[in-house]
C-alpha cells in the first residue's frame, strides 16, 4: 500500500499569544502543494516496525512520526502486526512544509483504511495532534484556517488561481530555535481576516496587503539565507511573497505568468533544495 503526504504552505501565520505550556496559540491560513512525499508499506506478521528512506538524514528510530503512529496504532486497537515503511522522501527536513507531520498525517491515513478502522475526521484529529501539531490539518490537504496549536482546521473555498512559487535554501531552521527567538516587540500580525477573505474571493490584491507571519523576522535573524530570497522575489514582480511556518521555505504568487519565468530564470536550481512552481490542492 501507498499513500502521498503533500506538503503544506502557511500562506499568513498569526501568532496570538505565549500559553502556559510552553507553545504557542496560532491563527493561520493553509494550503498543500503537489510537492508530496510517498510512503510505502509492506505488511507482515512479525510485529517489527522497520522504517528506511532515500533521506539518510531522516530518523528511522521511534523518534520518526511515522513509527509513533504505527506504534500508538497497535496499541490503541491492539492489533498484531509488522511492517516494512519506505517514505520517498521529496519535502526537505527544516523547511517549514511540514515533512514530518504530513508523513504522520499520511500513515494514519493508510492504516485506517487497511485494517477499516472507521475513524472519523475528528477522531483522526484528536489521534495525530499529541503527535504533531501541523498533522491535523495535513490530513484534510484543502485550504483551511486553522487555529489553536494546529487542532481547530476548517476548510475553505479557495477561488485564488495559479501557482506558488516555491525556494528553500539549503540552510534549514529549527523551529523550537525560531519560537525562542520570538520577540514581541518586533512581531508582525497579519489581518488573517482579510487573508482568508482574499482566498475566498480571489482577491490577490487584497492578499498582498495582508499577507505576512508573525516568524519571518525571527527567523531571518537566525538563518542569514532567506531575507535575501524574500527581497529578490519581491523585485521580480511578485505580489504577495512571504516564508512558510518557521522557514526556511519561501513563497511567491502572481497574476502575472512572465514573473514565474524570471524567478525561474535569476533562481539557479541546484543551489537550492526547492525551487520551483506549484499548484495548490482546493
Amino acid at each position: 500500500m501507498k499513500e502521498k503526504s503533500y506538503a503544506k504552505i502557511n500562506v499568513a501565520l498569526n501568532v496570538v499569544k505565549a500559553l502556559s505550556n510552553g507553545y504557542h496559540e496560532l491563527d493561520m491560513i493553509n494550503v498543500s502543494i503537489r510537492l508530496h512525499d510517498t510512503i510505502k508499506v509492506k505488511f507482515n506478521k512479525t510485529g517489527e516496525i522497520k522504517l528506511s528512506s532515500n533521506d539518510h538524514h531522516l530518523p528511522v528510530d521511534d523518534t520518526n512520526t511515522v513509527v509513533k503512529i504505527i506504534q500508538k496504532v497497535k496499541q490503541q486497537f491492539k492489533l498484531d502486526f509488522g511492517c516494512d515503511v519506505y517514505i520517498q522522501k521529496r519535502i526537505p527536513q527544516q523547511s517549514g512544509l511540514g515533512g514530518g507531520s504530513g508523513n504522520a498525517a499520511a500513515i494514519l491515513k493508510l492504516l485506517n483504511k487497511k485494517f477499516k478502522l472507521k475513524m472519523t475526521p475528528v477522531q483522526m484529529i484528536n489521534f495525530v495532534k499529541p503527535i504533531s501539531s501541523d498533522a491535523p490539518y495535513q490530513l484534510i490537504n484543502y485550504p483551511s484556517r486553522v487555529k489553536k496549536m494546529g487542532e481547530d482546521v476548517k476548510p475553505f473555498e479557495c477561488k485564488l488561481k495559479g501557482k506558488l512559487f516555491v525556494i528553500k535554501p539549503k540552510s534549514g531552521n529549527s523551529t523550537q530555535k525560531v519560537f525562542e527567538n520570538l520577540k514581541d516587540e518586533t512581531m508582525d500580525h497579519p489581518n488573517i481576516n482579510k487573508v482568508e477573505r482574499a482566498m475566498k474571493d480571489g482577491n490577490s490584491e487584497l492578499l498582498s496587503k495582508h499577507v505576512t507571519n508573525s516568524l519571518l523576522k525571527s527567523a531571518c535573524e537566525l538563518n542569514k539565507d532567506i531575507e535575501p530570497i524574500i527581497e529578490k522575489l519581491k523585485n521580480l514582480g511578485f505580489e504577495v511573497v512571504s516564508m512558510s511556518g518557521s522557514g526556511s521555505t519561501c513563497f511567491a504568487y502572481s497574476k502575472n505568468k512572465k514573473v514565474y519565468k524570471a524567478a525561474k530564470n535569476y533562481f539557479v536550481k541546484d543551489n537550492y533544495d526547492v525551487c520551483k512552481s506549484y499548484s495548490f490542492i482546493k
